[in-house]
């Protein structure tokens, strides 16, 4: 089992913990392939998605592999009438 804080909050110095419990049961470990790479990313864009980390408690490269993911299985393929 593995406990994750989501979110918290600070109520007269007392803090609200917001957990989720992860069960293991059908983990598999396994190693991940990822290349490092540059990508120049405009500032406000930074800015919005370093304001999100904290959200969803990710960090800036779990986060933007996410998002890549799914813009790429929500993206409409191109048929030959918009290519």
């Amino acid at each position: 089992i593995v406990i994750r804080i989501v979110n918290y909050i600070i109520i007269q110095n007392f803090y609200i913990l917001y957990l989720e419990v992860i069960t293991m049961k059908n983990f598999i470990p396994k190693p991940y392939k990822k290349e490092p790479v540059t990508v120049r990313i405009d500032v406000d864009k930074l800015e919005k998605i370093d304001s999100l980390l904290k959200v969803y408690n990710l960090n800036r490269s779990e986060f933007i592999n996410r998002c890549i993911d799914y813009a790429i299985e929500n993206m409409p393929m191109p048929n030959e009438n918009n290519i």
